[in-house]
Order: structure tokens, then C-alpha cells, then sequence
């Protein structure tokens, strides 16, 4: 509804095609509103473009890995820092072992992502700053 929308802002921008809605539920919970699941219901997009890829396009892992990382910097308990601190420790662990098995694709999705979180730091923590409620 729209009230929602107005009370706790829209989409956020920062997220290109996914866990944006993961992000707008979050918001709202801490808002006090309430979050029905409806199984049944469908949802149509009239005009809408689609990742026409499946599980094995690495575009579509590297948009889902990089909204998992925004979530997490936004949603943590944590303060920004720690938060952005446990996500590069836990990217760096997973680029040793990518490194220790000589899994280059792997190594490089990890410096990928890396560099994208650095590039995209800031507006990921205003975001934060602006969704607290």
C-alpha cells in the first residue's frame, strides 16, 4: 500500500535485481507492519525484462551474491564496520581456499565482488543510515 511505501521508503537502488524485496520486508518488520504471505496469489509483470539465464549464468550468481552482501551490510546487527569487517573476512577465507585449489573462476569472482563492494561502500552504508528506523 502506499502508506507503506511513505513510511518506509521504496525499493532501495542499490540492489540491481535481487533481495530487494528481501530488503523492503526487512524494512517494514521494523516498522511494525505486518508481513502476509500469500502461496496462491500470483504476480504478473506486463513488461518486464527477465535474467533469461538460469542458476548457471554467472551474471545471475554475481547480481545474487552482491544483493546477499548489501542485505548484510544493512541488516546486521552489527555496527557498518563490523559488519563490513566479518563480510571481507569471510570473502577473503573463500578466496584462499579458491586460491589453495587453483579454482581460478572462484578467485576471481571473489576479487570481483571485493572491488564492487569497495566501489559501492559508501552508498551502501548511506542506505543503511537512511533505513534505520
Amino acid at each position: 500500500h502506499r502508506t507503506v511505501c511513505e513510511k518506509i521508503g521504496y525499493f532501495d537502488e542499490n540492489f540491481f535485481m535481487y533481495c530487494e524485496d528481501i530488503d523492503f520486508c526487512r524494512r517494514a518488520i521494523r516498522s511494525g507492519i505486518k508481513i502476509w504471505i500469500l502461496p496462491f496469489w500470483r504476480v504478473y509483470h506486463h513488461s518486464s525484462m527477465s535474467s533469461k539465464g538460469g542458476y548457471d549464468d554467472p551474471r545471475i550468481n554475481r547480481l545474487n551474491r552482491r544483493g546477499w552482501m548489501i542485505l548484510e551490510l544493512k541488516n546486521s546487527r552489527r555496527s557498518f564496520s563490523r559488519a563490513l569487517f566479518s563480510l571481507i573476512r569471510r570473502n577473503s577465507r573463500v578466496l584462499f581456499g579458491a586460491l589453495t585449489r587453483l579454482d581460478m573462476k572462484s578467485s576471481r569472482d571473489c576479487i570481483s565482488d571485493f572491488g564492487w563492494l569497495m566501489a559501492n561502500y559508501s552508498k551502501i552504508k548511506s542506505a543503511r543510515k537512511r533505513d534505520i528506523f
